[in-house]
């Protein structure tokens, strides 16, 4: 009975909880704060879009597909994280995108995305952070337990410390380059290559001064390779590919 109760289209309570843990996975917070605090006293920042896409989840048959398909279509989610003047400080009315950080999940598919999956993990050898048991799962469950944070923590708030950012920047595969130097390696000019790196890294073509400064980098360098892996390590390790923006 209560299983039923739950899902069923009179229950006021299911719908708008799913809507607010959903656009809290989006946007890095919900339309409610804290995210499972949905009380009378606990006003929602937009009561009126809370309630119409409660009210969509539940003519949809709490289809959570179409939920998203409505969130990432819409001009909240698709603005820039570039803040207009007057509007820096906002962090409620949703007049530009927040930055989040990548969960560790998110962050390992990324890189292994684009230098492959390793055998070991991204990182050195010994045991990960995490405690006990914290080995298990393999190398995506390795670096996962080595790069999670603490449960409740701010999605909004950068919490890597220095442990994190020297497993990455000492990491073999990044410093070696994996499967999108090799493709840049093929490519006919130092400049096709870079351009390929950018967008195997960053979904972007670099800039003109961007560039330029890489491919002066890369010349000025040993070998092609050398210089490719060099630029590669930077752009993984760069705050824009850690970041959701």
């Amino acid at each position: 009975m209560l299983a039923k109760w739950l899902v069923a289209p009179d229950n006021p309570f299911f719908a708008r909880a799913m809507v607010n843990r959903l656009w809290a996975h989006f946007f890095g917070r919900g339309l409610i704060n804290p995210v499972d605090d949905l009380r009378d006293d606990n006003p929602a920042t937009h009561p009126e879009l809370l309630a119409a896409l409660a009210e969509q989840l539940t003519r949809n048959n709490f289809d959570i597909k179409y939920l998203a398909r409505a969130i990432v279509l819409s001009d909240a989610y698709q603005r820039t994280s570039r803040p207009a003047k007057g509007n820096e400080t906002d962090n409620e009315l949703y007049s530009h995108m927040t930055i989040r950080t990548m969960s560790p999940e998110q962050l390992f598919d990324s890189i292994a995305v684009v230098v492959g999956t390793p055998k070991g993990g991204f990182g050195g050898k010994g045991p990960p952070a995490g405690g006990k048991g914290a080995g298990k799962g393999g190398p995506r469950g390795q670096f996962i337990n080595f790069f999670r944070v603490e449960d409740g923590a701010d999605p909004l708030e950068y919490q890597d410390g220095i442990p994190q950012a020297l497993r990455l920047m000492n990491s073999p595969q990044l410093n070696n380059g994996g499967k999108a130097l090799e493709q840049a390696m093929t490519a006919k000019t130092p400049a096709q290559a870079i351009d390929y790196l950018y967008l195997a890294t960053l979904s972007r073509h670099p800039t003109e001064a961007e560039l330029s400064r890489r491919v002066e980098y890369a010349g000025k360098q040993k070998s092609p390779r050398q210089g490719y892996t060099d630029i590669l390590w930077a752009l993984l390790n760069s705050s824009e590919f850690r970041l959701n923006h």
